[in-house]
């Protein structure tokens, strides 16, 4: 059963379009420090967006994957 407040916490958490990263999201799924992303967005190298009620950075995927590089292969898991 799903309480009122929940509901009411739910309805007011803004939600972050389809391709967007937060700050935070990009640091852990990139592994590229805050410092170097804010670096990138100064340097135009990348955008960085607002959405009303957010007060996070806003990064589009699109634009920080070509940054990254070539992403190292995961070596097989060998069955034991």
């Amino acid at each position: 059963m799903t309480s009122m407040a929940t509901v009411m916490l739910e309805s007011m958490t803004p939600r972050i379009p389809e391709g967007y990263l937060t700050l935070d999201q990009a640091v852990t799924k990139t592994g590229v420090s805050r410092e170097t992303l804010f670096r990138w967005i100064k340097a135009e190298k990348i955008g960085s967006y607002k959405q009303g009620g957010i007060r996070n950075t806003l990064l589009k995927w699109t634009e920080l994957e070509p940054h990254l590089g070539p992403q190292p292969k995961q070596p097989p898991v060998a069955d034991l």
